[in-house]
């Protein structure tokens, strides 16, 4: 019985360390990475839209 408590408390500290020095990288990076647009046929990216704005003749409007 001993021995299934100590494993739950060596389990629960490891993993309360864990996600506290995930949050602790997670506050300090300087830049977190950006996710990247979805580049599909729903959601084309700026330089599609303003190429084929600009060959449709509007120029740099996005309307």
């Amino acid at each position: 019985m001993m021995r299934w408590q100590q494993l739950r408390i060596v389990l629960l500290s490891l993993t309360t360390i864990g996600i506290f020095l995930v949050l602790v990288k997670v506050i300090l990076s300087p830049n977190p990475p950006k996710k990247k647009p979805l580049n599909n046929a729903f959601f084309p990216s700026p330089e599609y839209t303003l190429a084929v704005g600009q060959i449709e003749g509007k120029g740099d409007s996005f309307n």
